[in-house]
């Protein structure tokens, strides 16, 4: 685990070490990256990424596809259909819209294989009373 998750940490400064490489291996790697990353998350729309996190052996973008979430909709929130585990917003998502959807995903989840999915992502600032916060917390 990392020790800025587990200890709610902000980064706000970091230093990277880069290797020397010819200019054509970076651009031939960096392509290569993208047109992985194209074919396998939703680029075309605002995410925050993963949305659950895998826990051992069972990847979360499989569990959720394998439950008949993918395209799955809350709102303007929705399961990409290219990788579950993104949940994308259509253009006016509000946070309620992606809170439920989570739930909905989490539910059918957990009938279908007993898994208990646990959020990747982190709630940041202030949330509405209202909210079914409670379910972003880890069963």
């Amino acid at each position: 685990k990392s020790l800025v998750i587990e200890k709610k940490l902000i980064v706000l400064e970091a230093l990277i070490e880069l290797k020397k490489s010819k200019k054509e291996n970076i651009f031939s790697t960096l392509k290569y990256k993208i047109n992985k990353r194209k074919l396998t998350q939703p680029l075309n729309y605002p995410t925050a990424g993963c949305v659950f996190k895998n826990e051992g052996d069972n990847k979360a973008g499989y569990l959720i596809e394998k439950a008949g979430c993918k395209g799955l909709r809350v709102g303007d929130a929705e399961v990409s259909t290219i990788h579950a585990n993104f949940i994308f917003n259509r253009g006016n998502a509000t946070f309620n819209d992606v809170i439920s959807l989570m739930k909905m995903v989490r539910e059918r989840v957990y009938e279908k294989f007993k898994i208990n999915l646990n959020p990747e992502v982190v709630i940041m600032g202030e949330v509405e009373e209202e909210v079914p916060f409670k379910i972003l917390e880890p069963w």
